[in-house]
């Protein structure tokens, strides 16, 4: 009987092995696409990344934001001091934010701590620093939830704004 039990026992847990490396393949099935990248650029986002950034040669992704996805962007993709940083542009050549990538470290302790509690369990993917065209600074931690891709966002002080999908 002993036998028996310990057979059940252990297919219970083979079972749940392969539940669980079956999750872990789906959600790396769950990445995000990436956007094609584009030479489609008008002459004034051109013009205006190359003013703010002379002699630096991107790569561009056109992408629509907003809630109904209306309003057009172009992103410029560069290095900088082995950083990526992600220039933000509408279609008229005017700066609407700058993302540079982070190293998690960097983030406010406060951001940190509120992960720490809030997703032990989760892995950051990404990390990031957003100044938008007002000046105003938030940080983005992305990670996988649930199969998806969720940005959690914090004020310049490291208090939680929102988390949103990605």
């Amino acid at each position: 009987m002993t036998n028996l039990k310990q057979s059940n026992t252990f297919k219970k847990i083979a079972v749940l092995i392969l539940l669980l490396f079956a999750g872990i393949a789906k959600a790396q099935l769950t990445v995000l696409p990436e956007p094609e990248p584009t030479t489609a650029v008008p002459a004034s986002v051109q013009q205006a990344f190359q003013q703010k950034f002379p002699g630096v040669e991107p790569v561009w992704y056109r992408r629509y934001r907003g809630e109904f996805n209306q309003q057009l962007r172009f992103q410029g993709k560069f290095l900088v001091n082995n950083k990526t940083v992600l220039a933000v542009f509408n279609q008229n050549g005017g700066l609407m934010a700058m993302v540079v990538e982070m190293d998690p470290l960097q983030i406010p302790k406060k951001a940190r701590k509120f992960m720490q509690n809030h997703y032990p369990y989760n892995s950051i993917t990404q990390t990031a620093k957003i100044t938008q065209i007002d000046n105003v600074d938030t940080y983005e931690l992305g990670m996988y939830l649930d199969n998806y891709y969720v940005i959690v966002i914090f004020d310049k002080n490291g208090n939680f704004v929102q988390l949103s999908k990605g």
